[in-house]
């Protein structure tokens, strides 16, 4: 029951089929992204001694390399811990400490003050920047032959609260809960389309990170979007429906869901973070749609 056997299975099948976007560029198609994650994986385990029941910690903002590093993790049988980027150093460094990670793994931009405070922590392998010397070293290792096996009970997803009442709490996700969740989307929020792209404007590391699944598992295989170019983020000229994108118009971040057959007399689901103010979107498309 490893996650990462959705991405083998779809790199199989689908092996040509876009999968990682950044702008208009494809960064790789199915095939390319399992081996990435596959190297990765490698790495954790050879280089990292990362074993089964390990945990890594994400701390970094939307990217390429965090859907990659999420299914290495599961690919060598760990579980991942994403941490929200904007915490305080201080704060992901308490998350990472209490969740007893192994490794971790963090934007450039933040490791200047993060890995000085966990440097030291017992039981820590690496601190490893996303986009330095030593994590391309990671990639180029060669790639894991297959997944680890795992069970539905086994961890997968290690989920810290906000905090707002005491100290952030960690919620354990298991495999088995996470098949349920990704099974139970197409019957009871949408269906996914092989035409469809999924556009992250929330942080991986909450919600938007637990939607991968049904776009990976769908068949044929769908498309990530991540980095976008600005110019591509207008309603009217995304190519595909869309999960989450920013609406130029009214220059508010709002996760528009995509209506399928059975919910075309919905309304377009419209939310924002919460420092802004939720507005409905005004796009003709949207507009389209939810009649």
């Amino acid at each position: 029951m490893n996650l990462a056997e959705w991405l083998v299975r779809t790199a199989r099948r689908t092996p040509n089929a876009p999968a990682l976007l950044s702008g208009k560029n494809i960064v790789a198609n199915y095939a390319e992204f399992a081996r990435r994650v596959a190297k990765l994986a490698s790495a954790l385990h050879s280089r990292l001694s990362i074993v089964p029941g390990d945990r890594i910690a994400v701390v970094a903002s939307n990217c390429i390399e965090y859907l990659e590093l999420l299914y290495a993790a599961w690919f060598a049988g760990a579980a991942v811990v994403p941490i929200n980027c904007k915490l305080h150093a201080k704060e992901a460094a308490w998350i990472i400490e209490n969740a007893e990670a192994k490794a971790v793994f963090v934007s450039e931009s933040g490791a200047s003050e993060l890995v000085p405070l966990i440097e030291s922590l017992p039981g820590l392998a690496a601190a490893v920047a996303i986009g330095s010397r030593e994590f391309a070293l990671l990639r180029a290792s060669e790639p894991m032959v297959a997944p680890v096996p795992r069970t539905r009970d086994d961890l997968a997803w290690l989920f810290y609260t906000s905090g707002t009442t005491g100290k952030p709490k960690g919620v354990m996700i298991s495999n088995g809960n996470l098949h349920a969740m990704a099974f139970s989307y197409f019957v009871d929020v949408d269906e996914v389309r092989s035409t469809d792209a999924m556009l992250y404007g929330a942080p991986m590391s909450h919600g938007a990170g637990l939607y991968n699944f049904t776009h990976v598992m769908r068949e044929p295989a769908t498309s990530f979007l991540s980095r976008v170019d600005s110019r591509l983020m207008r309603c009217s000229r995304l190519p595909t429906r869309c999960a989450t994108f920013q609406c130029s118009q009214r220059r508010r971040w709002c996760a528009a869901w995509s209506i399928g057959q059975r919910q075309k007399d919905r309304m377009a689901m419209v939310s924002a973070p919460s420092s802004m103010a939720v507005d409905r979107c005004t796009s003709p498309i949207l507009k389209k749609r939810s009649q």
